[in-house]
């Protein structure tokens, strides 16, 4: 490892695994290894795996940016009233909306947020006992966090300026999830994530767009933005047209994206 161009490192936390890739400068990422753990009993087995596999690869001091499995995090929208004005009134409507959507206690999860008034907002919604485990194996570890967000917001966050078609979606495809969202301009205003097996052809992600426009009510986006994991199908639509729906494909500089070896 060069002291001038060290590695970088990234960490993926599946629904029962931990896989930590990394790469050199101008080289693909790489995966170094991959431990299982067992989600339902995360705080006794999870910190102890992520310590265990940091230690054989990473060293000591270095930046370990945590990506979290899109199944494992809760997303909605909320629409503050026009009468909020204050951080801890839209911390307050989050809470509730939670609760109402998914029947948990919001005190069991970490809610990061495109926090704004006067307009809806995305909120992403982590269980708190990964966070406080990631974060406490960090610092027990002697690595420095470079931050913990849900795999579509790495993503989203990381190809931003390359999404300039105004209206447009956003689909995160993994092996067994489809997130889909829509927005204007730069904030997401619609979303819903999806768990089993995504479409793996136009006909099928033709009649996904078209539940979604009518669940939203909303008309389809002149352009779908698109991130799947390395080798899927709906890679190859990049630059066809589903109706009057023009597919991107994005290469987000991650290893959430690029095909590791």
């Amino acid at each position: 490892m060069s002291r001038f161009n060290p590695d970088r490192f990234q960490l993926m936390l599946g629904v029962d695994t931990l896989t930590l890739t990394t790469r050199a400068r101008q080289t693909s990422w790489r995966v170094c290894a991959t431990v299982a753990y067992v989600a339902q009993i995360a705080a006794s087995t999870l910190q102890p795996r992520l310590q265990q596999l940091l230690s054989a690869h990473v060293p000591r001091g270095r930046e370990v940016p945590i990506s979290i499995d899109d199944r494992l995090t809760r997303y909605f929208i909320v629409t503050p009233p026009e009468q909020v004005n204050s951080f801890t009134d839209l911390q307050t409507i989050a809470t509730l909306r939670f609760a109402t959507l998914f029947g948990d206690k919001a005190a069991d999860w970490v809610m990061q947020a495109d926090w704004a008034v006067g307009r809806p907002f995305l909120v992403c919604a982590v269980p708190r006992v990964l966070m406080t485990t990631l974060l406490s194996g960090l610092k027990t570890g002697g690595w420095f966090s470079g931050g913990v967000k849900p795999e579509s917001v790495w993503i989203w966050n990381d190809c931003a300026h390359r999404m300039r078609q105004s209206d447009s979606w956003f689909a995160r495809i993994g092996s067994r999830h489809l997130l889909l969202s829509a927005g204007t301009g730069r904030h997401i205003t619609a979303v819903n994530l999806s768990i089993g097996s995504p479409p793996e052809n136009t006909e099928a992600l033709k009649a996904l767009l078209m539940r979604e426009s009518l669940r939203w009510d909303r008309p389809l986006p002149p352009t779908l933005y698109v991130s799947q994991v390395a080798g899927g199908a709906i890679d190859s639509l990049h630059g066809q047209r589903i109706g009057d729906v023009n597919i991107v494909a994005l290469r987000p500089n991650s290893p959430l994206q690029e095909p590791v070896a």
